[in-house]
């Protein structure tokens, strides 16, 4: 005889993971906070790149990044979108530590978790602001 299920009870939920009993964190928690350097390493790479296809260091206002190469157009579209969306890496990896997903870390963890995220909030802004061998100049060319 089979046995009618209460949809009023919660699943049971094999995939909720514990949390790490050290104090440590997992991986993916760390990769979150560490969102906000995914445009940052975006555009120093494609500088890289270009670099190496040109023979020499780009340089603002006489490499355009759009013209360098055909097969380096689309990772400069990809750029420019990360460096678009910004904002909202920013925001995911400040909020990522409070969301559900994440109930099973204690609150200590999850505050820690949301400060290292607001500080590489802050500092990948303050690379991207000092920008040190003009590469959002070369970029936004």
């Amino acid at each position: 005889m089979e046995t009618a299920e209460n949809p009023y009870e919660s699943p049971a939920n094999n995939s909720v993971v514990e949390p790490l009993a050290d104090g440590r964190f997992y991986k993916r928690d760390i990769l979150i906070a560490c969102l906000p350097f995914v445009p940052i390493l975006a555009c120093y790479s494609h500088y890289v790149l270009a670099s190496i296809w040109l023979g020499h260091w780009a340089r603002p206002m006489l490499d355009d990044p759009k013209y360098i190469s055909d097969t380096l157009v689309p990772f400069y579209q990809t750029t420019m979108l990360l460096l678009v969306a910004f904002p909202l890496f920013d925001l995911v990896s400040v909020i990522a530590p409070f969301t559900a997903m994440r109930a099973n870390l204690p609150m200590e963890r999850r505050g820690i978790l949301a400060l290292v995220a607001v500080a590489n909030s802050v500092i990948s802004f303050c690379i991207l602001r000092w920008d040190p061998l003009f590469v959002l100049e070369w970029l936004m060319d």
